[in-house]
């Protein structure tokens, strides 16, 4: 299973991701890579993927606070949504 799972994580697509945690809900590599993907999609054709990508992101914070990985893909979500908001 773990390397199935690193398969996946190495694939970085929305889908393998999804996958990946499903299969290991508290994999914050995954969490945090599937939030980044989340905050780059077109608002317009994805208006709640930011919100998603904001709470899986401090989700996998919130479970792996010393990731340093995990910690700058948190940083990257951030950095788009204080984007957005502005006017």
């Amino acid at each position: 299973m773990p390397d199935c799972i690193q398969q996946r994580i190495q694939a970085g697509t929305l889908e393998s991701l999804r996958e990946t945690v499903r299969l290991s809900p508290t994999n914050t590599l995954a969490l945090a890579k599937q939030a980044k993907l989340l905050a780059n999609l077109d608002p317009a054709e994805s208006p709640r993927a930011l919100g998603e990508a904001d709470f899986l992101s401090r989700r996998a914070v919130e479970l792996s606070p010393r990731n340093t990985e995990v910690a700058k893909l948190r940083a990257e979500v951030a950095k788009k949504l204080a984007d957005r908001k502005m006017p």
